[in-house]
């Protein structure tokens, strides 16, 4: 409909319209299953999905009937075929790319006030990002200061993929789109200063970039801070197994000599803590002198593979004198 207020011939609007339709229904059907409706964009296998089979795939039902339907209504020649299509498609694909991330990650967000540090640094963020685009795409600013100045908004994208995930970096990247396209629509910014054609490549090129490098690095953060509680999760129910257990456990680095050992081994010895140091020598000063060399035998044998598995015992001192066997495996 808004196509045809345009003016634009009525079978160019209809064309228009079932391209953007069987665009959002290829969106749906190919993303159906990738995307998981509780991480939204937080893992990098989701991203990569969403690049290839939203970015670029989305896009050519679209791009393949508005070019067909100009060639047709003789608003564009033959020859300007191919041209047309890659356009139309480049545009499509840059606006998924901007718009789609919002839609995904925002509205799922879990609905909880965020602190007050946490809502100033947004804001200074957003500040960071309006002044950024300003300064680049404003009117009366140098040309040698507009290239590299659109570079500034990498280390602004770093900032709001490590500190507030896709939904932070899903903002900054609109906002730096609104300004980039703006800017460059009115003739300022770097992306003004060639033809018209190599503008417009070189906006969706660097749009591309700025999208996917912000998007993927999120991706690539949360999943470590994913894999960190896991790890987390994991220690703290080895650690309850442990005591509840009473098990001691000792983790030996062979190339630096530090011994690690856990309250629970010092607490069998009759030791606090902070009594005995992470130190190879706690134990060897500590252990029988008659089974030293027979237990460091044996793990010697079972680094080398000689056995199959670590197993010793060995007499080792309590703190009130007495002397404790001790199975170690």
């Amino acid at each position: 409909i808004t196509t045809a207020l345009t003016g634009a011939p009525i079978l160019f609007a209809i064309s228009t319209g079932i391209g953007n339709t069987l665009e959002a229904c290829l969106g749906y059907f190919l993303l159906r299953n990738i995307i998981d409706d509780s991480s939204r964009l937080s893992s990098l296998k989701e991203v990569l999905h969403f690049a290839v089979r939203g970015v670029v795939c989305c896009p050519i039902p679209g791009c393949l009937l508005g070019a067909s339907s100009l060639l047709m209504n003789s608003m564009i020649p033959g020859n300007e075929f191919v041209r047309a299509m890659l356009v139309w498609w480049f545009g499509d694909a840059m606006g998924i790319l901007i718009i789609a991330p919002l839609l995904l990650t925002i509205p799922f967000q879990h609905l909880r006030r965020p602190s007050p540090e946490r809502m100033l640094e947004f804001a200074g963020l957003l500040a960071s990002v309006l002044f950024l685009g300003i300064l680049t795409y404003g009117n009366g600013v140098s040309e040698n200061l507009e290239a590299p100045l659109s570079y500034a908004v990498f280390p602004l994208i770093a900032w709001a993929a490590l500190r507030f995930g896709q939904p932070g970096v899903a903002t900054v990247l609109f906002f730096a789109a609104t300004f980039a396209a703006l800017g460059t629509h009115f003739g300022h910014g770097p992306f003004s200063n060639v033809s018209q054609q190599f503008g417009l490549a070189n906006l969706h090129f660097y749009l591309a970039v700025v999208g996917m490098s912000g998007l993927i690095l999120a991706a690539i953060f949360s999943e470590l801070q994913g894999t960190q509680a896991e790890l987390s999760v994991i220690a703290n129910r080895l650690q309850l197994a442990v005591r509840s257990a009473n098990i001691g456990l000792w983790d030996w680095d062979l190339h630096t000599n530090a011994v690690t050992y856990s309250a629970e081994w010092k607490a069998q010895l009759g030791y606090e803590s902070w009594e005995i140091k992470d130190h190879f020598e706690e134990w060897r000063s500590r252990c029988h002198p008659d089974d030293i060399q027979p237990t460091l035998r044996v793990v010697e044998d079972y680094l080398n593979k000689r056995i199959p598995a670590y197993r010793v015992e060995f007499r080792i001192r309590h703190k009130d004198g007495s002397w404790k066997w001790i199975l170690a495996y």
